[in-house]
């Protein structure tokens, strides 16, 4: 399981109609049970408060997004792949990539790896689905199983951009002169 911490920055919001995504958190859990990782979860949402979590809520990520979605009621975005999906996001994560608005600023030997190992393609047909992944059983130079996990998951970014990002400001009220005050009101 994979977890990737996304600061999401508005400052391109006027120039690009869309903002920055940041990774600046990763944490990955190999074997771990479901409620560990949760209670982790659940731990660092308290102490970042984020606004969203988008999660794979496929399979046995089911159990993970029911109790994410228990603890924090609104925010939690539940992704279940399928073919579609899965092609939708990578077609929204690469226009982000292509636009310059994703960076990893805790970049990891093991992200490259795994970006370096996937391959995509597009199926012949009208609805120009996607295939992309590390294709199954992949191994390094070392005989090392490589896995598309972190590639994945920051395709989930295509979920976030899909949202209505705007800056608020509070009201600002500009005084002004009373033009009736300035009238001469003897007559």
């Amino acid at each position: 399981m994979n977890l990737r911490v996304v600061e999401i920055d508005l400052s391109t919001l006027e120039i690009q109609q869309a903002p920055t995504y940041r990774v600046i958190h990763t944490q990955q859990w190999t074997g771990e049970n479901h409620l560990t990782v949760f209670g982790q979860l659940k731990s660092l949402a308290e102490a970042m408060n984020p606004l969203h979590i988008v999660i794979d809520a496929t399979g046995v990520g089911e159990g993970l997004w029911a109790m994410l979605d228990k603890a924090f009621p609104t925010r939690v975005i539940p992704v279940k792949f399928t073919q579609q999906v899965k092609s939708e996001l990578a077609y929204g994560f690469l226009a982000i990539i292509n636009t310059g608005r994703f960076r990893d600023c805790v970049p990891t030997a093991e992200t490259d790896r795994q970006y370096a190992a996937c391959e995509a393609e597009i199926i012949p047909g009208p609805s120009k689905i996607m295939r992309w992944g590390v294709p199954d059983g992949r191994r390094d130079e070392n005989g090392l199983l490589i896995h598309d996990d972190i590639p994945v998951t920051d395709s989930l970014t295509a979920i976030l951009d899909k949202l209505n990002w705007s800056i608020s400001t509070a009201p600002l009220t500009v005084p002004r002169k009373d033009p009736l005050a300035e009238m001469d009101t003897s007559y």
